[in-house]
């Protein structure tokens, strides 16, 4: 055996050892998705667990991110999708308004013609000929009824988190419809053909999910929320072999004990752009790179 493959083995091993094996990390992506089949009864939200821990990866100070999908209500792409949707399913519809956002922001509009109901009027904010759905004053409430439970919580980006950074809990909403401005990713060339075609169609079919966070310096800020592709990420990640999981657990560990711990470099990056590289490499390298 050459000393390089003799390298590339104590390094699987460490790996291994420092993760978890093949096994041992498919019976954790396992029970959390069972955790989200059992917690998935309640009628108005849709449970969906996050995050490195939900990944597979066991690492001291594992993230746990918790996302709840709000049921009643669903974003279309345009009125006639809204109009057919209410009347099907008995719910709230908001639009998508991408016109004057950044890319992966939007602006979530009530539909013309439709009353809400009047707890959902403190949400609402008129600009132009508009009626928009308020993602600060939505995330302020969700904070209002957290702290209600005796915890103490604050903000974070689009998340009510507690104080120690452990949790975070996003309440968002979900559109079934694939995003205009995502649809290059459905179709774009692939070195290795990965992800498979069964698994894209999987991802479309699921649709986006809106976070209650603004683009920073916006105008209109307030109002907007941001596109979250966190179930296609999960899936992605779920579709990796071992040695790529291991090599995304490594990434994060250099991250978090390296990169991190040097004061000029602290905060520059984060496990995101981490994970992103990473899917780019997959789809850009050779089969047996």
């Amino acid at each position: 055996m050459s000393s390089r493959n003799s390298e590339s083995l104590k390094s699987y091993d460490y790996a291994c050892q420092k993760f978890g094996t093949f096994e041992t990390v498919r019976l954790r992506c396992n029970l959390y998705n069972l955790y989200d089949m059992i917690s998935n009864d309640d009628p108005l939200l849709c449970h969906i667990n996050s995050g490195s821990a939900v990944e597979g990866l066991d690492m001291m100070g594992s993230d746990l991110d918790l996302m709840a999908v709000i049921n009643g209500t669903i974003v279309c792409l345009n009125e006639r999708d809204a109009e057919n949707v209410a009347e099907e399913n008995n719910i709230r519809t908001l639009i998508l308004d991408i016109d004057n956002t950044n890319p992966c922001y939007a602006l979530l509009r009530v539909p013309k013609n439709v009353t809400f109901p009047e707890n959902i009027h403190c949400f609402l904010e008129h600009r132009g000929q508009g009626i928009f759905y308020s993602s600060q004053l939505f995330k302020l409430s969700q904070l209002n009824f957290m702290s209600l439970l005796g915890d103490r919580y604050k903000i974070h980006g689009p998340c009510v988190t507690t104080e120690d950074d452990a949790i975070d809990q996003l309440y968002c909403f979900r559109c079934k419809s694939w995003p205009s401005q995502a649809r290059p990713w459905i179709s774009r060339s692939r070195m290795n053909h990965w992800p498979s075609p069964q698994l894209i169609t999987t991802i479309v079919n699921y649709g986006v999910l809106f976070a209650p966070v603004g683009c920073k310096g916006s105008i209109n800020e307030d109002i907007e929320w941001r596109m979250s592709f966190s179930v296609a990420e999960k899936l992605l990640i779920y579709s990796f072999n071992h040695t790529q999981l291991l090599c995304y657990g490594l990434m994060k560990l250099v991250l978090k004990d390296v990169i991190d711990k040097s004061e000029p470099l602290n905060g520059i990056l984060c496990s995101y752009f981490l994970k992103t590289l990473l899917f780019w490499l997959c789809e850009e390298s050779e089969k047996d790179t």
